[in-house]
């Protein structure tokens, strides 16, 4: 697509097209939201994707998908490309020259898979990323980077007291060890069996 241009521009500095970090399981398939937050306001869109080895974007009949979300206006359509840099672009563009709504959130979305052997953490890559505005003069924004890591489940590696006798009115806690130690959501469930018998609190402290 060819945009008529009157000026260039950097954009505010606020402005930015990011995705946020994220973690996800080998062989998982997630929806990645693009987000806009954005001083100006804006027409038009486009930006190219660079995913790491390991991660894919969900595709149909051979194009890949990508929704918009409300914010879009009326007359706004997304499609993209593949480039010989490998990188993906997409054009958010509106031929009568709508803004997009608001001035933060989700602008568009995409189905995102994980192969089974994803490891590690990954990086994905927004380049090239630039807006047109009502006068149709070009903006440029800042590239942006998010961090993509496995999902790695809490596993219980110790518990200081497994069985004990506890007299009524007394309070105990158990303490226990997980791994690994970045992992997303450490935090344990505790139930009580029986709670007529003893309760335990959200953090494992237990009264008969």
């Amino acid at each position: 697509m060819t945009f008529c241009l009157l000026a260039t521009l950097s954009a505010a500095a606020l402005d930015r097209l990011y995705i946020n970090d994220f973690t996800i399981s080998p062989g998982e398939t997630m929806t990645v939201e693009i987000m806009l937050d954005n001083d100006s306001t804006y027409t038009n869109l486009q930006a190219d994707i660079y995913l790491p080895e390991g991660l894919t974007i969900e595709q149909e009949d051979g194009d890949y998908i990508f929704n918009l979300t409300d914010r879009k206006g009326s007359d706004h359509t997304i499609t993209s490309a593949v480039l010989s840099s490998g990188a993906i672009r997409i054009l958010i563009t509106s031929p009568t020259l709508k803004t997009f709504s608001g001035n933060s959130g989700t602008i568009a979305t995409f189905n995102i898979i994980a192969s089974s052997t994803f490891d590690g953490s990954k990086t994905i890559e927004m380049k090239n990323i630039l807006a047109t505005d009502e006068e149709r003069v070009l903006h440029y924004f800042p590239n942006d980077t998010c961090t993509v890591t496995k999902y790695e489940p809490v596993v219980v590696t110790t518990l200081t007291t497994i069985s004990c006798d506890i007299p009524q009115g007394v309070k105990v806690k158990f303490n226990v060890g997980v791994t690994p130690d970045n992992a997303e959501n450490p935090t344990l469930a505790w139930t009580s069996s029986d709670e007529t018998i003893a309760t335990v609190t959200l953090d494992g402290i237990i009264e008969t």
